[in-house]
């Protein structure tokens, strides 16, 4: 077993050092970090989930509900396993990466959140809105990506968000669905 686990943390430090040194580049040394920061990350959620509010007022409660519910969930979840200090964060062990993100958190890698968060509201998004909007799910990779490519998570940590992200949305949506299949059972009864 511990073959195996060191076998992918060895295929995961690889991945790291391919997108975070040899795909380098001056556009995503500008671009990524942006994603880092609150403004660059939270706003255009916040945007997006007005935007949404508004133009969608048969689904507005859901909307309005469920954003707000999946992320605290979501994050709180990443921020226990965090807790555990499962491993330091890329830039604390390896000195040779382009360490473009924050400082803070040196031991709180595992999960991602930034990934965890962005797949869970795309998830949350296209099951209420459709598949239409596929495309948040291009936007919550490019997130995971960024925190590669920074140098303040592994892969591994990446994808361990997505796969959390998805979870937590998909059981706080089945959940609520049926609380409210068995509120509309409960007010035909009467």
């Amino acid at each position: 077993m511990l073959l195996i686990f060191d076998y992918f943390q060895k295929i995961d430090i690889k991945i790291l050092e391919i997108i975070n040194i040899n795909l380098s580049n001056p556009v995503f040394d500008f671009l990524m970090p942006i994603i880092d920061k609150p403004v660059g990350f939270i706003l255009p959620v916040f945007i997006f989930w007005i935007f949404t509010i508004f133009k969608y007022s048969v689904k507005r409660k859901k909307i309005l509900l469920l954003i707000p519910l999946v992320i605290a969930f979501t994050d709180q979840l990443g921020y226990r396993i965090k807790k555990l200090e499962i491993r330091e964060r890329p830039w604390v062990q390896n000195e040779q990466l382009n360490h473009l993100g924050g400082k803070g958190g040196k031991q709180f890698s595992f999960p991602s959140n930034h990934a965890a968060n962005s797949m869970a509201m795309a998830t949350v998004f296209v099951e209420i809105l459709g598949k239409s909007y596929w495309f948040l799910f291009f936007l919550a990779f490019f997130s995971g990506y960024s925190r590669i490519y920074i140098g303040v998570h592994y892969p591994g940590d990446v994808l361990s968000g997505f796969i959390l992200g998805w979870l937590v949305a998909k059981m706080i949506f089945i959940a609520t669905n049926k609380i409210q299949s068995n509120l509309v059972k409960y007010h035909q009864v009467d």
